[in-house]
């Protein structure tokens, strides 16, 4: 049960994260699109980033679980 809400924890506070990124980044978004890029390839590159930030983070909290499991 532990792991349900901590995944539902996470999934809102990505989404928080994202709301704001995106938020921040109009200006940038504006200026791709004025010089043709699609807006599937800005959700593309949003994705991406995304998915290598999640990446990271992860792999960092689980070489810190790890680490503290060893040290037991």
């Amino acid at each position: 049960m532990i792991r349900i809400g901590s995944v539902v924890v996470g999934v809102v506070i990505l989404s928080l994260i994202l709301m704001f990124w995106v938020r921040e980044r109009t200006y940038e978004i504006g200026i791709l699109l004025s010089l043709g890029t699609s807006k599937v390839n800005l959700v593309l590159q949003f994705i991406v980033e995304v998915l290598l930030v999640t990446y990271i983070w992860f792999n960092d909290c689980t070489w810190y679980r790890d680490e503290r499991l060893s040290s037991i």
